[in-house]
């Protein structure tokens, strides 16, 4: 029977001084394979620590120009931003919005603020300001101010008399 089950080594022709031998057991086997596993994982097991040290380098290894490029974005976002807030602030004093119509314009990009603060000034109903009594500040006509001293004239008689 030429094909048996158990397979015969190979007779060795050369004089290396190796002596390989086949595992004689599945068992055997499975613990030459663990033993080469265990041996790999072990070259890999400072692999993160190796990878985290890698990127600490490469930080520190930035040039300036580098390190400026991404400070110029950040500050370009943050201006970006600040355009959009300061466009939003003068539609809702231009055309008198409310607080919740401002919260509405969040997010909309400062050249198309204002069209979209015209549109909602149009659909709200116009809150007329409080009509000024027609006098300007430190003006008087005499009357409220009289009616203040009696009020205070009042009060000393009564402090006075104890009453």
């Amino acid at each position: 029977m030429a094909d048996d089950a158990t397979p015969t080594p190979p007779e060795s022709s050369n004089d290396s001084g190796s002596s390989f031998v086949p595992p004689a057991s599945q068992e055997e086997f499975n613990q030459i394979i663990e033993g080469r596993l265990a041996r790999e994982r072990q070259k890999y097991a400072d692999y993160d620590d190796m990878k985290k040290r890698l990127s600490e380098i490469e930080d520190a290894n930035k040039t300036e120009l580098q390190k400026l490029a991404e400070e110029r974005d950040s500050l370009k976002n943050t201006h970006v931003d600040l355009q959009s807030e300061n466009a939003r602030l003068k539609a809702a004093v231009k055309f008198g919005l409310s607080d919740e119509d401002v919260a509405a314009l969040d997010g909309v990009p400062a050249d198309k603020v204002e069209a979209l603060a015209e549109r909602l000034a149009q659909k709200t109903p116009k809150k007329t300001p409080p009509k000024p009594s027609g006098l300007q500040s430190g003006a008087s006509n005499g009357a409220p101010q009289a009616a203040g001293k009696e009020r205070a004239a009042a009060a000393l008689r009564q402090l006075r008399t104890g009453r």
